[in-house]
């Protein structure tokens, strides 16, 4: 009777983990190949994750921002790592980016289409970033040299997405350079078109 039993409740407890699992078939989970593109087709809007790291430690924001036909535009990029790279204490970091106006910043770039047809490979053409924080008494100018080691990309399948990074590689402060710098390396691994 016992053995009976047991055989029912083995039935019955597998029969509801087979239920259970049967609805991830169903998962829209197909691999769609990338869909020919053209030049224009990377214009647009686009949101999505910015990771920052500087030196072990990774930061992560919702970012925003537009592409045209020759510039990346953001008008609120994340500057948190080269603001903190100044002050020095996380305290006053925080209260230092309240107060400031948002950072905006263009990215020049050049696209061509790959020889498969199905991306466009960008070429960042950089420039400097400059902007002003607000310490204490008085204001300080940055301006932080940026430069590219790789080359974005845009594909289209079932999103519009594109993929590009920079680093920050050297920052002065009121015209001198902080030594004491740590690069700052910007990640925008996946931006989809809204």
């Amino acid at each position: 009777m016992r053995a009976v039993r047991r055989i029912k409740m083995f039935t019955i407890l597998f029969s509801l983990v087979g239920i259970s699992f049967t609805s991830c078939i169903s998962d829209d989970n197909n691999v769609e190949p990338n869909k020919p593109v053209k030049i224009g087709d990377v214009v647009g809007s686009y949101s999505g994750k910015a990771f920052t790291l500087q030196g072990k430690w990774m930061n992560e924001q919702n970012t925003i921002f537009k592409i045209n036909d020759s510039l990346i535009v953001f008008d609120n990029l994340p500057v948190r790592e080269l603001v903190g790279s100044v002050v020095k204490d996380a305290r006053k970091t925080e209260e230092i980016l309240n107060k400031m106006d948002k950072v905006k910043y263009d990215l020049a770039y050049t696209s061509v289409i790959d020889e498969t047809g199905t991306a466009l490979i960008l070429t960042m053409n950089p420039k400097e970033l400059k902007f002003t924080i607000p310490m204490d008494d008085n204001k300080q100018d940055l301006v932080a040299h940026i430069t590219t080691k790789y080359k974005g990309v845009y594909v289209s399948n079932r999103y519009d997405m594109v993929k590009f990074e920079w680093v920050v590689d050297k920052l002065t402060v009121d015209g001198k350079e902080d030594k004491d710098f740590v690069e700052v390396k910007y990640f925008f691994p996946g931006s989809v078109k809204r």
